[in-house]
């Protein structure tokens, strides 16, 4: 038996043609017709209705789904025969809920049925797509000519059925190829940005300690005394407060003395002689320290503005409105601190906003993007007030004990970047498969490669097309070789 499938635009045009309505038919050339899912025989009638189910889903250009059962002419079917096949049809592409008219034609030597079929489900007025159906209809059509003792005929395209993993394999494989690239780039750029921070922490925080020491040795009350150059640098600038320190370090503060004793004990003096001698040190130490704080606090404003950035982007895989999403959650923040805003948008997101159906729709991956959605939420939040607080204490530097920027956005880089690896490792390479490909399309009969574009998708026909090209372009290449 042979099975075909088209798509069509009018049930009304389609329907004359199976009925006999056209001049060129006779009476003769329907034997008898059913319908499926419909309350009525007449052809007439059931098209109205199927039309009538279509226009419940205007996004769909062509709703009718039409089907041809051809037996050879030694093989006698009778009506039973043929809507047995038609059913078993119907259900292995999963159109068995579907709207239905069946007309069996016998005008010619061979048995034909027609199947009309109404790609919008009655019910649920979803579209059932007819992508890849050459397959399970031969596969069914095989299956009926053995049970039913017809002239079996050997399924055409076994060696398709065999390229179609090879080829989805492939394009998954350059796919991986390209995002573990990707993967790596940033985690490389991640790796170099965390560094160079904690570079930048590591100097803020060494010139911070060495001030602290330098004026010590000078001041009586070094916290004092750094708060007057503090407004020494914005009042003068940075240069005139520093050399000011250096040269009347009196001007800052009290100085330490020490006490010296002379003519033989009995007269006693206070020194400031030292203090004055390490101001030069403290000053170049104030001044480093200062421009060290300043840097950090470009630092953490930059990453701030990172982690907001990266925060927003997820939102918007999760929300309708993502700026209404993050003024909500750090608004939460704010109000019950940044546990508990990640918390509510880790298990009760549409708290937060309206949340994209097509997050709904899929449990698995939507746990992953609210997962992603709440670690860049807390690092978002602590980066703000890493930069609030550097805003606020200029000259400071970083004020939390430990390390102050997290090495998160590298730790999933990296994890990332492991996992397309290990997932890489378990193909085949990419050279390989190239190879075997361009072989195997080479060698393929033409009819068997046009039945491959109805078992791949566009983009991997579009593959095959190109390697059987590459192929066959080097084969030619090298017989030129070969005869020079």
């Amino acid at each position: 038996m042979i099975g075909l499938q088209r798509r069509y635009k009018d049930f009304v045009a389609l329907a004359a043609y199976l009925v006999g309505q056209e001049r060129e038919t006779v009476p003769e050339r329907v034997e008898w017709i059913a319908t499926r899912n419909l309350p009525t025989h007449d052809p007439q009638v059931a098209t109205t209705l199927m039309r009538a189910t279509a226009a419940h889903n205007r996004f769909i250009e062509l709703p009718v789904y039409h089907i041809v059962l051809s037996a050879a002419p030694e093989d006698s079917l009778d009506r039973a025969m043929l809507e047995r096949i038609a059913d078993r049809v119907l259900d292995r592409l999963g159109l068995n809920e579907h709207e239905a008219v069946l007309v069996a034609h016998g005008d010619r030597p061979n048995r034909h049925l027609h199947v009309m079929v109404n790609r919008v489900h009655p019910e649920t007025r979803r579209t059932r797509t007819s992508w890849h159906d050459w397959t399970p209809v031969h596969e069914v059509l095989r299956e009926e000519e053995r049970a039913l003792r017809l002239r079996q005929v050997a399924l055409p395209g076994r060696d398709v059925r065999d390229l179609a993993p090879q080829l989805q394999a492939y394009e998954r494989s350059v796919a991986l190829s390209r995002e573990q690239q990707a993967a790596e780039a940033e985690a490389n750029a991640a790796r170099a940005r965390a560094t160079r921070l904690e570079q930048i922490v590591a100097r803020a925080r060494a010139t911070r300690d060495r001030r602290d020491q330098d004026l010590a040795q000078v001041y009586r009350d070094p916290q004092k005394a750094h708060g007057a150059y503090l407004a020494a640098v914005d009042r003068e600038g940075l240069s005139a407060a520093t050399e000011r320190l250096r040269e009347g370090p009196e001007a800052f503060g009290a100085l330490r003395t020490v006490e010296r004793s002379r003519a033989l004990g009995l007269v006693h003096t206070a020194d400031e002689g030292p203090a004055r001698a390490a101001a030069r040190a403290a000053a170049t130490a104030a001044q480093e320290a200062f421009e060290a704080a300043g840097a950090w606090r470009i630092a953490a404003v930059a990453e701030a503005e990172r982690a907001g950035h990266a925060f927003g982007r997820e939102l918007a895989v999760v929300y309708q409105d993502a700026q209404a999403a993050r003024t909500a959650f750090e608004q939460l923040a704010a109000e019950r601190g940044v546990d508990h805003a990640a918390a509510t948008l880790g298990k009760e997101p549409a708290a937060l906003g309206l949340v994209r159906t097509s997050l709904n729709q899929q449990t698995n991956h939507s746990d992953v993007q609210l997962a992603e959605a709440t670690a860049l939420g807390v690092e978002a939040a602590r980066a703000q007030a890493r930069a609030k607080a550097a805003a606020a204490t200029p000259g400071e530097g970083p004020l939390e004990p430990g390390p102050e920027l997290t090495r998160s956005e590298l730790d999933r880089a990296m994890a990332r970047d492991g996992a397309l690896r290990a997932e890489l490792r378990a193909l085949p390479s990419p050279t390989e498969l190239e190879r075997r490909l361009g072989l195997a399309l080479d060698r393929l009969p033409p009819r068997s490669f046009g039945l491959l574009k109805h078992r791949v998708t566009a983009p991997q026909f579009a593959i095959a097309l190109r390697l059987r090209r590459t192929f066959r372009d080097l084969a030619l290449g090298r017989e030129e070789e070969r005869d020079e």
